[in-house]
């Protein structure tokens, strides 16, 4: 099931505290792939599903879910496990889990224009404007350039309270609050993170 939530603002201490999110719409997932990666383009939800010999980048209407097809889809390679996925001035960037190679393809029919290499394991993506930002489960974010996906600065190390934020899987970018939303893998926890200090 894909879902819409909004979280209430944060309050000031030393620990981030837990908020409750609410469910403001939902739809049925439209398969039961391994969803690695989503986000939204207008009403056009894209989804990356992993797994070796059935990964897939597809793009589904939001209003005409559930739907039996998406409306279009990329397969990479066999030998490759799709990861994360955001969209940064006009591509989509599309991470490989241990294949060191993301794929940017065209956003109007998701073919692939390149491949550019990094270093390390992909797990989620997220565009802050800026630049795009990288987890590989650790407590780290890994910033970098759109358009040739090099390092762009230093690896931000995440915390709450002082202690580090590890199993960073999937990234959001919300806009209305300035920071990064990343799930932590295999919990039911959501972090919001400051992207000036690592800070949750």
């Amino acid at each position: 099931m894909a879902a819409v939530l909004a979280l209430g603002p944060g309050q000031a201490g030393a620990a981030a505290p837990a908020l409750a999110p609410a469910l403001l719409n939902s739809r049925l997932h439209p398969d039961p792939a391994y969803t690695q990666g989503l986000f939204f383009d207008g009403d056009n939800l894209y989804i990356s599903a992993g797994l070796y010999g059935r990964s897939e980048f597809a793009c589904w209407s939001f209003g005409a879910l559930p739907a039996s097809a998406p409306q279009q889809a990329f397969r990479p390679p066999g030998h490759f496990f799709a990861e994360g996925a955001a969209l940064a001035e006009g591509e989509i960037y599309l991470l490989t889990w241990r294949n060191e190679t993301v794929f940017v393809l065209n956003p109007d029919n998701l073919t692939p224009a390149r491949r550019l290499p990094y270093d390390g394991e992909g797990w989620g993506l997220g565009w802050d404007g800026a630049r795009l930002w990288r987890s590989d489960g650790s407590a780290f974010l890994r910033p970098h350039r759109p358009g040739d996906f090099a390092p762009a600065g230093p690896a931000l190390r995440v915390h709450d309270d002082g202690r580090e934020v590890s199993g960073l899987n999937e990234l959001e970018w919300d806009p209305a609050t300035g920071l990064m939303l990343a799930n932590v893998y295999e919990s039911d926890l959501v972090a919001a993170i400051d992207l000036s200090d690592g800070r949750v």
